[in-house]
This record gives structure tokens, C-alpha cells and sequence, in this order.
């Protein structure tokens, strides 16, 4: 009884010299992992910020945007526990590039339209593949509860200026666009993530 409590003395000591709370300790198993969002804008796009969720939701984690001013391009920081910001961030890496292949593949199927016209097109598109992919991932699951107000926790510590991003949105679909979307879904069920 006497060494644990001189023990526990020890580390309460410890703990007030480096500024350390029992809070901090329970949080010691969040990490993070970065991801470029492939966009040199200062923020990511739309379909790149729900295709980021969709990964964050689907391996237990939270995801941020943050501007790395090295490379000049925007980037998710994926939070969460043990090993799941990697996998999170290799996910949507992956997916990533499927997507913007498939954005790219399709557009040049695209003949006398405007410019306006093919980004419209390609957001409905877009939605689709989304979807899919959404369907596709979620399978996995969902964050459970405990593990949801753990990561709140360390992103309010740790991010505590953090604002919520003003994106553009994706244009409401009318129903002469479905078979877009549809088309967009059916690609996007062959998404792979090997």
C-alpha cells in the first residue's frame, strides 16, 4: 500500500509538471492522418468534402480540411483511434482517384455542351458515383457512441478556432438529369477499395 501510494504521488507530480489531465490520458489513443484533397483551391470541393465522410464515417473517424501552405493545396486530417486514420485516409486517397478518373471519363463523353452545362452534368454524375460508393462502405458501420464523444473531445482541444466550411453545394436534381445520376451510380458501384 505504502510504494503505491508514493506511486501514485510520483505521478500526480509528473502530471502537474508537464501539464497533464486525466483527460489528456484518456485521450492519448486519438491520432490523426492527412490526406490531400487533390484540389489546389484554399478549400475542397463539395464532392471531395462528402467523399471524405463517407471515409471518416465508415472507419471511426472525424475528418477536418486544412491548407498546408509548403505544397499550396488543401488536405482532410482524418482523428481517430488507433490504426483507423490511416486506413480513413488510404480510403479516400484511393476513392479519390477513382472519382476524378470517372469525372474526367465522363466529361469527354460530353460533346457541344457548354462549359456550364458539363459542370452540371458532371456534379449530377458525381452525386450518383457518391452515392454508390456511400451504399458501398457503409456497410462497414457507423461511429459508436463512446468513440464519437472522444473524438469531439480531442478536436475541441486540440482545434478549438476550428469554423465550419461554407461550400458551394451540389445543383438540385431535375428529373430529366436522373439517368446522369443513375449512370454515375452504376459506376460508382465498381469503386474499389483493394
Amino acid at each position: 500500500p505504502h510504494e503505491a501510494e508514493l506511486a501514485l504521488k510520483q505521478a500526480r507530480a509528473l502530471m502537474d509538471k508537464y501539464q497533464i489531465e486525466m483527460g489528456d490520458i484518456a485521450l492519448s489513443d486519438i491520432c490523426e492522418e492527412d490526406a490531400v484533397s487533390g484540389s489546389g483551391q484554399y478549400s475542397p470541393t463539395e464532392w471531395q468534402w462528402k467523399l471524405a465522410n463517407i471515409c471518416a464515417r465508415c472507419f471511426y473517424c472525424e475528418v477536418i480540411s486544412s491548407w498546408d501552405d509548403q505544397s499550396i493545396k488543401s488536405r482532410f486530417v482524418f482523428i481517430g483511434s488507433s490504426h483507423n486514420p490511416k486506413i480513413a485516409a488510404y480510403a479516400f486517397t484511393l476513392l479519390r482517384r477513382q472519382l476524378a478518373k470517372a469525372r474526367k471519363d465522363y466529361v469527354a463523353t460530353l460533346k457541344r455542351c457548354s462549359l456550364s452545362t458539363k459542370r452540371q452534368r458532371n456534379n449530377i454524375f458525381t452525386q450518383g458515383w457518391l452515392t454508390a460508393v456511400h451504399y458501398k462502405v457503409m456497410k462497414f458501420s457507423a461511429i459508436p457512441l463512446e468513440e464519437k464523444e472522444k473524438l469531439d473531445q480531442y478536436r475541441d482541444r486540440k482545434y478549438p478556432d476550428l469554423v465550419e466550411a461554407a461550400t458551394r453545394g451540389f445543383v438540385e436534381i431535375k428529373p430529366k438529369d436522373e439517368a446522369i445520376r443513375y449512370l454515375g451510380y452504376e459506376i460508382g458501384q465498381s469503386a474499389q477499395l483493394n
